[in-house]
């Protein structure tokens, strides 16, 4: 950051430092509890379906029903949001569904768990967006990429934790008259709450962070000095998304298809792998076992995670890296009833292990991909998104349960989700970030007037090193151009060489500025 002087940054790295603690480390935690809350159906689903008679069918109506709610809530979520602010909205929507993950606990009809998980939906709608936000209150776009790794890396962690834990409070089956399920909604619903009540005194702004050196606070309000007000009204923003076409092919074109396999995996890999232990396990330790080797497949993407998004940021190269990868998942989840028809449960498994790395090991590349189809209108575009690919949240679940419940096995279910999945594929290939940017907007830019744009997303904002990239949508534009952005990278140079290097960027700058002008 060229505009801080050597003892600023120093003090900004050691403000950075204790705000690990007082802002990153609720927010990791949130992020944890709130991907446990949503996702520990599945494992509770191999208790759960038998005591309350729930079928195939009607479990995935209500795996996905969470969708529904969860889809038609972002675009208002996001919009409250900023009316709001961060710590109480956080703090309320965290208690609000860390009650009703609680309230599972007391299930006794299908009504009653089609009606928790539409009202799940509504409160978690606002979660992911809010935290990203809030973050963009105390970091500067060139700061924020290592705090966004935490929290997303958090939902990695939080699906490789989830189906341990979940046995650890399954195994609890029976004891003060709760069934195993039953522990498992109660505590962490619990949790969620307790986690959520700190967010009412976490800080509001820079000012209000305890412990900070007259020179720490005034180093982070220095870093965030050239980040200009949003000027752009939401309702506009949201007309302009909607007008975009990469906005609409990227969620319905991609994005859904993609998450009826992520989703669809998501809430029946337990069940799914209860079904290759049948015979082979005793019928009283099955559930336990299915949950505990769930985690094989998370901790595999976890890795592959990493692993990708380093490969991808080291090449500059989203698109192909995303479509070969859940290509290579069609692959397997095509294969895997193959497998299950010959009774090779050591052979389905891996296969198995191997589509849910296909799907889920390029998450972060995903949302980046998502974000570079968008201009100016990433803002409420990246909602949009996120609205059409939630309703492959419900239609996956959904159809894996009737297909399943009709056929008695996962065959079909697997080879529609292949199916699924290989559209997602072919799209990606397809669909260049070159062809969406003639139809995105830019920055600053009036929604009623577009114009073509070839230029790069800077790689200091939309690196692929993780999910991470998503946080664009909610970051304030900055004045400074691009140019100066790309010198901000040499964090450590020296003032005068600093100086040198702008003075030589800048009638290049002036050129570039003069041509995008032009009409």
């Amino acid at each position: 950051m060229k505009h801080l002087s050597q003892g600023q940054f120093a003090a900004l790295k050691s403000a950075e430092r204790k705000m690990l603690t007082r802002v990153l480390l609720l927010n990791v935690l949130l992020m944890f509890v709130n991907y446990i809350d949503r996702t520990n159906l599945s494992f509770a689903a191999v208790q759960l379906n038998r005591d309350i008679g729930l079928d195939h069918q009607t479990y995935g109506l209500g795996a996905g029903l969470f969708f529904c709610a969860y889809a038609s809530m972002q675009v208002p979520a996001n919009m409250l949001m900023a009316k709001i602010g961060g710590p109480i909205w956080l703090g309320t929507i965290g208690m609000l569904w860390g009650i009703t993950a609680a309230c599972f606990a007391s299930l006794r009809s299908v009504p009653q768990f089609l009606a928790l998980r539409f009202l799940l939906g509504v409160f978690e709608a606002g979660a992911l967006p809010g935290m990203w936000s809030y973050l963009t209150h105390f970091y500067s776009r060139q700061r924020i990429t290592i705090p966004l790794g935490y929290l997303m890396g958090s939902l990695i962690v939080s699906q490789a934790l989830g189906a341990p834990i979940a046995a650890g409070l399954m195994s609890l089956d029976n004891k003060g008259g709760l069934r195993g399920w039953q522990w498992l909604f109660l505590v962490e619903g619990v949790l969620a709450c307790i986690v959520a009540f700190a967010w009412f005194f976490m800080p509001r702004d820079i000012d209000a962070i305890r412990g900070l050196t007259d020179d720490e606070r005034a180093a982070l309000h220095a870093s965030m000095s050239h980040a200009a007000k949003p000027s752009a009204d939401p309702v506009k923003a949201l007309v302009a998304a909607l007008k975009n076409p990469a906005v609409w092919i990227g969620g319905g074109g991609i994005k859904f298809f993609r998450d009826v396999g992520f989703y669809g995996l998501m809430y029946w890999l337990p069940l799914v792998i209860e079904s290759m232990l049948d015979g082979s396990v005793a019928p009283q330790q099955r559930a336990i076992y299915s949950v505990l080797l769930t985690a094989v497949p998370f901790v595999c993407s976890a890795a592959a995670q990493f692993l990708t998004c380093w490969h991808s940021q080291r090449r500059n190269e989203r698109r192909w890296h995303l479509a070969s990868f859940w290509a290579f998942g069609v692959v397997c989840l095509a294969l895997l009833p193959v497998s299950q028809m010959h009774h090779s449960a050591a052979g389905s498994f891996v296969l198995l292990t191997l589509g849910v790395v296909g799907v889920f090991g390029v998450e972060g590349i995903s949302v980046s991909y998502y974000l570079a189809l968008m201009g100016g209108e990433k803002g409420l575009g990246i909602a949009v998104i996120n609205a059409l690919g939630a309703l492959g949240g419900f239609v996956g679940p959904y159809l894996i349960g009737a297909l399943t419940q009709k056929s008695g096995n996962f065959y079909g279910a697997m080879w529609m989700l292949a199916a699924f999945l290989a559209v997602a594929a072919v799209n990606v290939a397809v669909v260049t970030e070159e062809w969406a940017s003639k139809f995105s907007l830019k920055p600053g830019q009036s929604p009623t007037v577009r114009r073509a744009s070839s230029a790069r997303l800077p790689s200091t904002l939309f690196g692929d090193a993780s999910m991470i990239a998503a946080v664009a949508a909610y970051m304030p534009e900055d004045e400074e151009s691009d140019s100066d952005e790309q010198m901000d990278l040499e964090l450590g140079a020296k003032p005068e060489v600093a100086a040198a290097a702008a003075a030589a960027a800048g009638p290049a700058a002036a050129i570039t500025n003069t041509s995008a002008a032009a009409p």
